[in-house]
């Protein structure tokens, strides 16, 4: 520990120091508003006493009550820090002044989580105009990385992508500016690119496990069941309360036709989470399989009461529902000739007729592309 600034407290109180004598008028002068002649003061204190932290700190006050710029006062600050670290008045004062310099920024994502996006966009915009002034030059790619997120949350991926690539140039280890663009690229259906991007977002901060279980989905969406798996098991390892990874494993496990696994891991999903978007699609897709006609009975009764029985399906939709028990059976013919008698009524249901048509084509070795019926969103958590 550096025994000056004790020294230089203890002369302090003595009041016979000179440097000491020169700080006590210079205040006084300071707050009759004499600045000039407390600036004399000051300067032959910190010419008798260069090492004391006092005269800086009184510096930045008379700075400050002169009007100039707040970079100036921060510096006398940083002077009168770098002497005495202990230095109460100036550790305050330095706070107050960090306070301004960054409120940009802070008021920028104030808006964002507090969900005004379009608002919180125009400040984060205003702020990027700001760097380098205002705002040190260090925080551009956040600021960047803010309108990515911004430009994300309104729908518009394709600039959220470059929003966030700009912000990664600036701060490549902007972890969860890796995961922005990672859910952006997910969302633009890009999922090689998203994994990469989710991966780098890991790398940099292993705990966000948000964007460990979207690696999951994009796994999922390539259909690459296995790999999917074992990352959302992963995801739950870390965080055992992540909804998100927990209907991971369940659908992962469905896709693997690991029946009595997906069954339980439905279970936990639903009461982990049984706002996830594609909790409503069990009804839809698993319910109405046989080997799932147990977890039907749970589903409805206990984990979630307002789920109508498969047998309540629309005529329209019921031979869709048999068409997809028959091809998760292997029955391609029989899934075919429900599909034949199958009369969509809704963009939905004829959207579901053409993936399940797409799929028996290629269970049959014809070349058509392999739609996926299962869903392939998940809940968009941000940062932070």
């Amino acid at each position: 520990m550096d025994p000056l600034p004790l020294l230089f407290r203890f002369a302090l109180r003595l009041g016979l120091w000179r440097p000491a004598r020169l700080a006590a008028a210079a205040e006084a002068e300071l707050a009759a508003g004499n600045l000039a002649a407390a600036r004399k003061r000051l300067d032959e204190c910190c010419l008798r006493a260069p090492a004391w932290a006092e005269p800086w700190y009184l510096l930045s006050r008379c700075a400050q009550a002169g009007g100039a710029t707040r970079g100036e006062e921060e510096d006398l600050l940083l002077a009168a820090l770098e002497r005495d670290p202990g230095h109460e008045s100036a550790e305050r004062a330095l706070l107050e002044v960090r306070a301004w310099r960054f409120a940009p920024l802070t008021e920028a994502w104030h808006l964002y989580h507090g969900g005004r996006t379009n608002d919180a966009r125009e400040a984060f915009q205003s702020a990027l105009i700001g760097v380098g002034e205002r705002l040190p030059e260090f925080v551009r790619g956040r600021v960047l990385a803010g309108i990515g997120w911004c430009h994300h949350d309104l729908g518009d991926l394709a600039h959220g992508v470059a929003a966030f690539d700009e912000a990664l140039a600036e701060e490549p280890q902007l972890a969860h500016a890796h995961k922005g663009r990672g859910i952006a690229l997910y969302k633009l259906g890009r999922f090689t690119e998203a994994e990469a991007a989710l991966e780098l977002a890991v790398a940099w901060e292993p705990k966000l496990h948000d964007a460990l279980a979207f690696i999951g989905w994009c796994r999922y969406a390539m259909q690459r069941y296995d790999a999917a798996l074992e990352v959302f098991e992963r995801t739950l390892i870390a965080n055992p309360l992540l909804g998100d990874a927990a209907w991971g494993v369940a659908w992962s496990l469905f896709r693997l036709r690991d029946m009595d696994r997906a069954e339980a891991a439905f279970c936990h999903a639903a009461a982990l989470e049984p706002s996830h978007p594609s909790a409503t699609e069990v009804a839809r897709w698993v319910l109405p399989l046989a080997p799932y006609a147990a977890l039907a009975e749970r589903w409805r009764e206990v984990l979630c009461p307002g789920t109508p029985a498969p047998v309540n399906s629309a005529p329209s939709e019921q031979p869709l529902v048999e068409a997809l028990a028959a091809l998760q059976a292997g029955e391609v013919g029989e899934c075919l000739a429900w599909l034949e008698k199958a009369r969509p009524t809704s963009a939905r249901e004829r959207w579901q007729a053409r993936v399940l048509a797409a799929r028996a084509a290629k269970a049959l070795g014809r070349a058509h592309a392999d739609l996926d019926c299962a869903p392939k969103s998940t809940n968009m958590t941000q940062h932070g």
